[in-house]
């Protein structure tokens, strides 16, 4: 997610920013950004739900918050990231996923 949004920006940043305004209109390209977006968040929660199941992430979160976790970190990179800067996509990817993923991991 983080080096798409490096390769897509600005529109990455513009997504971002604005999906809370995509969301409240009422036409067909709304619909299917919404629609595509739920559909996306809906593939993460299936997959930490499958990693829970299988005993990779933890039991005792639950899947759909952990989801809204990751997304609220990484969807606020928009505020403060812009290409080229001191960070690369790929140690801002790697931090990220070592933070979340050490914290969701179970230690077995």
């Amino acid at each position: 997610m983080i080096e798409s949004f490096d390769k897509n920006y600005p529109h990455m940043f513009v997504y971002t920013e604005d999906m809370g305004r995509i969301a409240r209109q009422d036409s067909d390209w709304a619909r299917e950004v919404v629609a595509k977006t739920k559909k996306f968040e809906s593939i993460v929660v299936s997959i930490f739900a499958k990693g829970k199941a299988d005993g990779e992430f933890r039991a005792d979160l639950d899947a759909e918050l952990a989801s809204l976790a990751l997304f609220g970190m990484i969807n606020w990179t928009h505020r403060w990231y812009r290409p080229n800067s001191r960070f690369s996509p790929a140690q801002i990817a790697e931090t990220f996923t070592t933070l979340f993923l050490d914290g969701y991991r179970t230690t077995t």
